[in-house]
Formats: structure tokens, C-alpha cells, sequence
């Protein structure tokens, strides 16, 4: 069969962000399925948007078929985005019918961060009789209200309620990456006809190519100096809570070095930030290369990762860095107050509450206190659960199995 999956931001490991759609696109077409991605020709998440030509085409990229939209460039998250995804959406609708004609999918996957797609995808859906999968990446209208606090009353917050409604509604199947996105639905009194938990995850692959980037450099002179290294790699976004991690190193000058690998629209603020406080163990660095990210992930000590201190994770924690850094094989400071999540589940790491300086600077010395090999021991039960639980290849077969029971 043909499946289509609608993700505004979807990417590949050599555009950069996000993976998830071409790895599932990948798997199920080597189990014998055609997969098309359709997506908008920029996005501020990838390292190499596409350049070509005319307002919709298609290309085969890394053996995945995409369709790009054309859409505008922007470069902070304002008006320019907000442009950005109204051109998206108006191709959809523009051209649905081109796109049901061309590829007629028996699967249509509604997939980007925000719900409005779910309107023109439920329309390719219905010219072909296709079903319909609303995939949840946030839970809306939370992730506005209590990441960013939007007032209740906004007509933004308005729009999504309605849209997450409708959606769950029409939807054939519903799958959230979130682990209890069931039970935050069912607090909003929606209860979709089919319901799946399927997980983000990571490529594994069978080796790690090396890498000679000026982190690497930066890490093996820390090495040779005996110094020990903490790392957050990822993107520079407001909700990946960079602030604590920054501050608390502060206080650890002398002992520990902090690394911060990766590019975004927060990561001018955060360097100035450390300046003002003359942060000198604080070191920045830009993104590197997607197939070099475990071999820089497993030079380092230790590796970070936060959410802010905010109610929303209580139903669990969806990033997909999470599960690139359990593959490294080290251990994990997790900052969140999402009891339910896989580090607590694989034992691979300390867990402390988010959003105070000083508990992630006791969680840092408490790792540069252990030995090497306790260290190793602790990420290797990560790395051993992630293959286990996470692996993509796992993931698409968990995918195409509850599409298939529709």
C-alpha cells in the first residue's frame, strides 16, 4: 500500500531535522509499502533546505520520495513562521487533489507539530476513501498555555482546541509519540475509536563514522588535561531549557567543563547569558553532521538534558535526543519533573528537579565523582534499552502494524 505522511518540518540525515517520517518512510518501504513525505521547502530546523523550483515538487532524497511545498524563509519564531505555515497549509488545500491524483495513498498521516494539517489531509483521505492517522506530537492546547503561557481565551488557543477535537474525532487511528497522551484525551473528554502509543526513537546504525570538528578537538585537549566533560547536543529552542544547566555551571569552574553542541533561535541569548555571568566553563559550538552525532555524544563524560519546570510532563516526555543519547552509551543528568520517562525507566542516569541551578551542578559533581567504569555501567543499560525498545526499525514495523489492523 501507499502511504502518505503530511510533516510540515520533516527532514532527513542529510537536510538535518526532523527524522522521524524518512526513518519510517525508509523501513516501510523495505517491507514493501511506497511511502511519500510531503512537507514545506524550508524549515528552521534543517541544516540544508531543498532549492527547487516552482510552488510544489518532487524529489527522491536518501531513497525516501518527498513533495516540497513552497514556502517562505523565515528566521525567528514570529510572523515570518506564522507566514511560513499558512503557505504550507494553503498548498495542501492548493494542490490536495494533485496529490490524492499522483499517489493515491491508502494511508494519510497527519504528522506535523501543530493540528491544522489534519484539515487538508482529511481531505486527500476522502477523495480516495483512504484512512486518516492523526499523529500527537504536543498535547494541545498544554504546550501553549503551559510552555509558552498563552492566555486560555486567545483565538490561537481557540483554534488548536478545535482543531486537536476534530482531529481525534475524524481520525481513523491516533497515535501519540507522548507515552499517556490517552489519558490527557480522555481528561478532554475525547475518545478516539483507536488509540496507539508509538514512541520516537534512533537509527542504529552498525558504526558511528568519527569526526575531527572542533568540538572533538576542544573534548580530546579536555581529555588530555584530565578535565571532565558534560554535554548537552541538541537544538537551541526555549523548550529545551537551557538556562539551569548554564548557570549551574557556574560553580564548577576548575572541575568541569560544559559543552554545548547544536544551532536555534535561542542559542544568541544563551551565549550572551553566560558572557554577562563570565561563564568561562561554558563552550559553544555549532551542529555537526547527523552521522557524526554518536561518536561526539560518546566522547563526552556525561550528558545533559532539561525540561522546564512545568506541569505538562507529567503526561511524559517525547524528545528525540533523549534516545540519541542513551544509544551513546553514557550517562544521563536528566532535569524534568516527568516521573515516567525512559531514563527512570532504564536506569541510566540521575534524575533531578528542573529548573534550579544548583541540583544540576550537585547532579554533574555526583557523575565527576564516580569512577570511569561506574559511569560506563550506568549508560550502558541506556544504550542496551534503547536498542531493545527504540531502534526506528522496531518503531515502523509498531507503526505499520496498527495502521494494518484498520
Amino acid at each position: 500500500m501507499t502511504i502518505m505522511i503530511i510533516d510540515h518540518y520533516a527532514g532527513s540525515p542529510n537536510m538535518g531535522m526532523e527524522y522521524r517520517p524518512y526513518y519510517l518512510a525508509k523501513y516501510w518501504e523495505k517491507q514493501g509499502h511506497k511511502a511519500v513525505i510531503v512537507c514545506a521547502s524550508y524549515s528552521h530546523l534543517r541544516q540544508n533546505n531543498p532549492k527547487g523550483k516552482g510552488k510544489i515538487w518532487e524529489e527522491r532524497r536518501e531513497g525516501v520520495t518527498y513533495v516540497f511545498i513552497k514556502t517562505p524563509a523565515y528566521v525567528q519564531n514570529n510572523l515570518g513562521r506564522a507566514s511560513n505555515i499558512f503557505y504550507f497549509l494553503k498548498g495542501l488545500y492548493q494542490y490536495g487533489g494533485r496529490l490524492a491524483r499522483q499517489y493515491a495513498p491508502k494511508v494519510v498521516v497527519a504528522s506535523s507539530t501543530y493540528p491544522f494539517d489534519l484539515f487538508p489531509a482529511a481531505k486527500i483521505a476522502d477523495r480516495l476513501g483512504a484512512k486518516l492517522v492523526y499523529e500527537i506530537h504536543d498535547l494541545w492546547p498544554l504546550s501553549l498555555t503551559e510552555l509558552h503561557h498563552f492566555s486560555k481565551y486567545s483565538p490561537i488557543i481557540w483554534a488548536v482546541n478545535k482543531a486537536q477535537h476534530v482531529g481525534v474525532k475524524r481520525a481513523d487511528l491516533v497515535a501519540s509519540v507522548i507515552e499517556q497522551g490517552d489519558r490527557y484525551l480522555a481528561e478532554q473528554k475525547l475518545h478516539p475509536t483507536r488509540y496507539q502509543h508509538i514512541p520516537n526513537g534512533v537509527e542504529i546504525s552498525p558504526t558511528a563514522p568519527g569526526t575531527n570538528s572542533p568540538c572533538a578537538q576542544f573534548i580530546a585537549k579536555c581529555k588530555a588535561q584530565g578535565r571532565f566533560v558534560a554535554m548537552y547536543l541538541g537544538g537551541f529552542a526555549q523548550g529545551n531549557y537551557l538556562e539551569p544547566l548554564i548557570l549551574g555551571a557556574a560553580s564548577l569552574k576548575g572541575s568541569i567543563e560544559v559543552v554545548l553542541v547544536g544551532d536555534g533561535m535561542e542559542k544568541e541569548r544563551l551565549k550572551a547569558m553566560a558572557a554577562k555571568h563570565h561563564i568561562s566553563n561554558v563552550h559553544f559550538f555549532p551542529s555537526v553532521p547527523k552521522n557524526n552525532v554518536q561518536c561526539l555524544l560518546r566522547q563526552a563524560d556525561c550528558l545533559y538534558i532539561g525540561t522546564s519546570p512545568s506541569p505538562l510532563y507529567r503526561y511524559g516526555v517525547a524528545m528525540n535526543k533523549l534516545f540519541d543519547y542513551m544509544l551513546a552509551a553514557r550517562p544521563i543528568l536528566f532535569s524534568t519533573g516527568a516521573k515516567n520517562n525512559p531514563v527512570a525507566k532504564a536506569h541510566c542516569g540521575i534524575m533531578v528537579p528542573p529548573g534550579n541551578p544548583q541540583v544540576v551542578a550537585k547532579g554533574l559533581l555526583q557523575f565527576c565523582g564516580m569512577s570511569q567504569s561506574q559511569r560506563d555501567a550506568i549508560g550502558k543499560r541506556g544504550e542496551e534499552y534503547c536498542r531493545r525498545c527504540h531502534s526506528y526499525q522496531a518503531i515502523s514495523q509498531e507503526f505499520l502494524s496498527a495502521i494494518s489492523k484498520l
